[in-house]
C-alpha cells in the first residue's frame, strides 16, 4: 500500500456520506485555472486518469503531483468527475486526500510562515447539525496523523499546502510539517508571489467602489437608513473599505436594492445584506448574475447578517454560521467608569493621567509619519507577544489597513484622534458613527512602553461623543486575549452575528 493509500483511508469522514453527495457546494469552480481545484498526488493521478477519459490535470513547475482542471459546464466550470444531473463524485470510492479532508484544508498562515490544519467555513454543514463540533474534535487527531505519517508526502507534494484566505479558521499547527517545508523553501513566501489587490468579478453593472466617491457614499447612507439603519457595525463602508487593498469591492443596483459585492483573489462574496425591500431575493439575484460571469459560487455566501436578517435568510431555506458577536456598551458608562464593575479600569486611567498629563485632539494629516511609526513598535511588540503565526498574519492584513486610514481618514468615512503626552503621538483611534446613535470604533493604536494610552484615549473618545448612545467595538476576531479585553469593559450586550451561505448555486470555498 502506498503512503497516498494509507492516508486516504486513514482520513476521517465526519460528515455521513449522504450530506457529501447531496451538497452542490463543492466541486464548482470560478474559472478554469481555480486554485480551488483539487490537487492530486501522483499515484492518485494515474489512478483518476484511468476513470475519466475527460479528466486533463495541470502539472507544477515546483511540485510534484497536479490540480484537476475543471471543465466548462453551461454557466460554470465544474470538477470532470462531478455528475450535474445527480450532483454525486463518479470517483467518491477513489477521491483524491485534498477532497477527502474538506471541509479541513491544509494552508499557510496568513503570513505565509508556517502550515496549519484549518476548516473552511463556508462548508454549508459547518454551521448546522452539531458538525463544526465534531470537525473541531477531530482536528487534533487529525493533524496527528498528518505530522506522523504524511510529512514526506505532503512535502513532496506541497501544493496541497494552499494559500490562506480569510474564511479559513485555522485549528491546529503542524510544526513538523512547517519545518520541513521551511527547508525546501516552500514557506516564508518563497513558494508563490504575493497575491496582488484582485479584480472586481465578473458582472453587469458592477462598478468598483473607490474612497472618497462622495456622491456614492451619500447614496449609501440613504439606502441604509431606509431599509436598515441599526445593521451590524461591520456591515458599514467605513468598517469594509480599508480592507481594499486585499478586496476587490463594487456595488449593483439588482431587484430594487444596493448590493456591494467583494472579492479576495479567490472567492467573490456579499459582505453584507443588500440594502432594499428584499434582500435575501436581490442576494440570489447578485448570485445568479455573478454565476452568468463565471463567478458563481462563493457569491453565495453573504456575511456580516444581524440575527433579524439571519432569520429572513434562514426562513428562504440558506444555511447560517455564527460568527463572532460584536460588543456593544453603554457609552456613559464608558464616559464615566463609575461603580465597582469599573474599579479597576478607573484606576488604570486615574494613574496614566496624573502620570502622562495626556492631550487628546484630532487627527491630522501631520500626524501621519508619527503615528505610522507608532502602528510599526506596536506591530513588533504583538508579534512578539503572541507566537501564533495566524495572528501575526492577521497583523500584517491589518497594517495596510490602518495604512489608507492614516492616509486620509475622511475618504472612508473615519474620524481620527490621537492621544498626546509630552509632545509625542502615544496612541490614535479611528472612529465612525453607526446608524442614529452608535459609535463604531474601527482601530485603536496605543504605544506599548506607554501603560494607559489605550485606556485613556477611549475613554477620552466615548466622553466626547455625548450625543450618542451606545458604543460598538465590533468583534473579538476569535482571539480570546481581545475578547478578554473587550468583556472587561462591560457590554449591555453581545449582538450575534452571522453568514448565510445557499447550496443553489455555489462551489467548494
Amino acid at each position: 500500500m502506498s503512503d497516498s493509500q494509507f492516508l486516504a483511508g486513514a482520513i476521517p469522514q465526519v460528515l455521513p456520506a449522504e450530506i457529501c453527495l447531496a451538497c452542490k457546494v463543492c466541486c464548482h469552480f470560478p474559472d478554469r485555472e481555480s486554485p480551488l481545484a483539487p490537487v492530486v498526488v501522483d499515484g492518485e493521478r494515474a489512478t483518476l486518469e484511468l476513470r475519466e477519459s475527460r479528466c486533463q490535470f495541470r502539472g507544477f513547475a515546483d511540485s510534484r503531483g497536479a490540480r484537476v482542471e475543471p471543465i466548462p459546464e453551461r454557466e460554470a466550470f465544474l470538477c470532470p468527475f462531478y455528475v450535474p444531473g445527480t450532483g454525486e463524485c463518479g470517483v467518491y470510492a477513489d477521491r483524491p486526500i485534498d477532497c477527502r479532508l474538506y471541509p479541513f484544508t491544509l494552508t499557510e498562515t496568513p503570513d505565509g510562515g508556517a502550515a496549519v490544519l484549518g476548516i473552511d467555513r463556508t462548508c454549508p454543514a459547518i454551521g448546522r447539525g452539531g458538525y463544526a463540533d465534531a470537525f473541531r474534535r477531530e482536528a487534533e487527531g487529525l493533524a496527528r496523523l498528518l505530522e506522523d505519517e504524511a510529512t514526506p508526502l505532503l512535502t513532496a507534494h506541497h501544493r496541497l499546502v494552499g494559500r490562506w484566505y480569510p474564511e479559513i479558521e485555522p485549528l491546529v499547527r503542524l510544526p513538523g510539517l512547517s519545518r520541513a517545508l521551511r527547508r525546501t523553501g516552500r514557506l516564508g513566501g518563497t513558494s508563490a508571489p504575493p497575491i496582488a489587490p484582485p479584480p472586481l468579478p465578473r458582472m453587469p453593472d458592477l462598478a468598483r467602489i473607490r474612497p472618497g466617491d462622495s456622491k456614492f457614499l451619500e447614496r449609501f447612507q440613504r439606502a441604509r437608513e431606509r431599509y436598515s439603519p441599526r445593521r451590524l457595525g461591520q456591515a458599514t463602508l467605513p468598517a469594509l473599505l480599508p480592507h481594499a487593498a486585499h478586496l476587490a469591492i463594487g456595488w449593483v443596483e439588482v431587484e430594487d436594492a444596493l448590493a456591494v459585492v467583494a472579492a479576495n483573489g479567490l472567492a467573490a462574496f456579499l459582505p453584507f445584506a443588500p440594502l432594499g425591500p428584499d434582500p435575501e431575493r436581490a442576494a440570489r439575484a447578485v448570485l445568479s448574475s455573478l454565476a452568468r460571469g463565471g463567478s458563481s459560487g462563493e457569491a453565495a455566501r453573504v456575511e456580516g447578517l444581524s440575527e433579524p436578517e439571519a432569520e429572513v435568510f434562514r426562513k428562504a431555506g440558506w444555511n447560517l454560521a455564527s460568527r463572532p458577536p460584536e460588543y456593544v456598551y453603554r457609552r456613559s458608562d464608558l464616559a464615566a467608569l463609575a461603580g465597582p464593575e469599573f474599579a479597576s479600569r478607573r484606576r488604570q486611567v486615574r494613574v496614566a493621567r496624573r502620570r502622562l498629563a495626556p492631550e487628546v485632539r484630532r487627527y491630522s494629516l501631520a500626524d501621519r509619519e508619527a503615528c505610522e511609526g507608532l502602528l510599526e513598535r506596536w506591530i513588533a511588540h504583538r508579534k512578539q507577544s503572541h507566537e501564533d503565526s495566524a495572528y501575526r498574519g492577521l497583523l500584517a492584513h491589518a497594517a495596510s489597513a490602518h495604512a489608507r486610514a492614516l492616509s486620509g481618514p475622511d475618504a472612508y468615512g473615519l474620524e481620527g484622534w490621537v492621544l498626546l503626552t509630552r509632545d509625542r503621538i502615544a496612541a490614535y483611534t479611528f472612529a465612525f458613527q453607526s446608524g442614529p446613535d452608535t459609535l463604531c470604533i474601527l482601530f485603536e493604536v496605543a504605544d506599548p512602553e506607554t501603560p494607559g494610552a489605550g485606556a485613556l484615549i477611549f475613554q477620552d473618545l466615548c466622553a466626547r461623543t455625548d450625543a450618542l448612545c451606545t458604543v460598538n467595538t465590533l468583534d473579538d476576531g476569535g482571539f480570546p486575549s481581545l475578547a478578554w479585553s473587550k468583556a472587561s469593559y462591560r457590554p449591555i450586550r453581545l449582538e450575534p452575528v452571522y453568514a448565510a451561505c445557499s447550496v443553489e448555486k455555489a462551489h467548494r470555498g
